[in-house]
């Protein structure tokens, strides 16, 4: 969320520097640099939590197939 606050300021000041927001571009530089290492940071964190997401339905769903598995042999005649 503050990234995109930050995005939107360095927005405003470029279309209209005189409004103040930014004062150096120095600051400028390093707000960009921080906006862009928080999206990418955003995007990894969602991208490894759907991942473990989908491993643990998918480990879930390997257990389920098993204990039917084994609930079958059970009730097999002639064991």
């Amino acid at each position: 969320m503050f990234s995109g606050v930050f995005i939107t300021l360095v927005i405003l000041h470029l279309y209209n520097p005189s409004m103040g927001f930014l004062t150096s571009d120095v600051s400028l530089i390093y707000i960009l640099c921080f906006c862009a290492t928080v999206t990418a940071l955003s995007i990894a964190t969602v991208a490894e939590q759907r991942r473990h997401a989908r491993l643990a339905r998918k480990h879930a769903e390997e257990a389920a197939h098993q204990q039917k598995a084994e609930s079958v042999r059970r009730h097999l005649p002639g064991r």
